[in-house]
């Protein structure tokens, strides 16, 4: 969350060794980094609001804590 989108380069690019000739690498890396997004908003989702508010605290996506008797 913290890494910028803004790097548009091949040096970002996780896949770019796996059969790069055959493929465009940059579509590969697109659907790639869906499906990790995907599967860690499922993640998440999948956690009490308590926790799913900690990690959002945590990130600096909320700056609330709405919890204040959990430790």
């Amino acid at each position: 969350m913290h890494t910028s989108d803004r790097d548009l380069s091949t040096r970002g690019i996780k896949l770019a060794g796996e059969g790069a000739a055959e493929r465009d690498i940059h579509e590969a890396q697109r659907r790639a980094d869906i499906k990790t997004g995907e599967a860690v908003t499922a993640t998440v989702d999948s956690l009490s609001i308590q926790h799913r508010w900690a990690i959002y605290k945590s990130r600096g996506i909320s700056r609330a804590w709405r919890f204040a008797n959990a430790n």
